[in-house]
C-alpha cells in the first residue's frame, strides 16, 4: 500500500506486503503546525503490524529545524511498528515539489 500521490509515491510500485509511508511535510521551511500534526495523525492511523517504509530526510544528521526536529520524532513513531525501514533522502531531483534545490532552480531559470 502506498500513503501519498507526491513526488516519490509517484515513483514507487504498489506492494502488498509493505506500507510505503509516502505522505508528509514536503516542505522543509514549513512553518505552520497543523502540517507536521497531519502527517503525525496519518501514521498513528496505520497498522502497526505492517512492514512500513518511510521516507526521511538527511537533515537529521544536519539540522535542529522544525522539519528535522519533525523528521527525528516521526521516525522515532516508525520505529514503534512491528517491522521497520527508514529511506533518508537528500533533495530528489524529479517532480513537480518547487521546495528541493534542483526544482527550485529549474522553475527560476528554467533550465
Amino acid at each position: 500500500m502506498i500513503i501519498g500521490n507526491g513526488d516519490i509515491a509517484s515513483a514507487i510500485k504498489d506492494r502488498k506486503d509493505l506500507l510505503f509511508f509516502a505522505s508528509g511535510v514536503s516542505n522543509s521551511r514549513e512553518t505552520r503546525e497543523s502540517e507536521y500534526r497531519r502527517e503525525i495523525d496519518l501514521l498513528l492511523k496505520q497498522d502497526k503490524n505492517s512492514h512500513i517504509v518511510y521516507f526521511s530526510s538527511l537533515c537529521v544528521f544536519y539540522s535542529n529545524s522544525r522539519y528535522a526536529q519533525h523528521k527525528r520524532y516521526m521516525e522515532k513513531l516508525v520505529k514503534g511498528f512491528r517491522k521497520w525501514t527508514i529511506i533518508r533522502l537528500g533533495n530528489i531531483t524529479w517532480g513537480t515539489n518547487p521546495h528541493t534545490l534542483i526544482n527550485f532552480l529549474f522553475y527560476i531559470f528554467q533550465i
